[in-house]
């Protein structure tokens, strides 16, 4: 597991937390995400755990509860921060995260990874998409204001198509993160100059390969 972003994606990170509250959901004992998002302007971070946070850092204050200790998102913040949530069932952070007004996710869900559960990423899927950037080692998501959806149905009335993250995260089987990314890319990403194709080609286990390799074949790209 990794939580740090690289420097492209704090980048674009900042300006969704700089000078709001943001709630670190599930912070993990050494705040390691919680100071980075001072760092990155953050007017204040409340570090939220389950287990006792001894440790200080400035602008956080910290917070041993368990989710399902709250009624909702609380009031005083603005984001809600959450790295690499266990993969099982959380009713309690769903709860929490349904009221938030943004969210930011950083996880992974291919190559072996697993965080997150489905009623998660449904409700991510439910949810308008603001950034998406993805990496080997960590996807970053932002997502912002609810999508129109009917409760009669109980169904989102303009679907939008998930990004790779999501995708795979959605999936019975494990994927690679490049078969991710390739199922859920668009027609102009797929068109990239074949040197660079080839170049992640060559990089990818056998069967990952031979996958592309056939959509590549489909799409006219011999």
């Amino acid at each position: 597991m990794r939580s740090r972003l690289s420097h492209e994606q704090s980048v674009v990170l900042a300006p969704y937390v700089v000078h709001l509250t943001v709630y670190d959901l599930g912070c993990g004992p050494d705040l390691t995400m919680a100071s980075e998002l001072i760092d990155m302007g953050a007017d204040g971070v409340v570090a939220v755990d389950k287990e006792p946070l001894r440790l200080r850092r400035r602008g956080v204050r910290t917070m041993q509860r368990r989710f399902d200790e709250f009624e909702r998102f609380p009031e005083d913040g603005d984001v809600a921060f959450v790295s690499w949530p266990i993969n099982a069932p959380n009713p309690g952070l769903i709860r929490m995260l349904d009221a938030a007004p943004i969210i930011v996710y950083i996880g992974k869900n291919t190559d072996g990874s697993a965080c997150g559960d489905r009623a998660l990423f449904k409700l991510f899927m439910g949810r308008k998409l603001l950034e998406y950037m993805p990496s080997r080692e960590n996807c970053l998501i932002i997502y912002g204001e609810k999508l129109p959806y009917d409760r009669v149905l109980s169904e989102v009335l303009t679907p939008r198509d998930p990004v790779g993250e999501e995708y795979a995260a959605l999936q019975s089987e494990m994927l690679s993160y490049h078969t991710a990314e390739w199922r859920t890319a668009s027609p102009q990403h797929r068109t990239r100059r074949k040197d660079e194709i080839v170049e992640e080609l060559m990089s990818m286990p056998s069967r990952d390969r031979e996958d592309i390799v056939t959509r590549l074949q489909k799409l006219g790209g011999r």
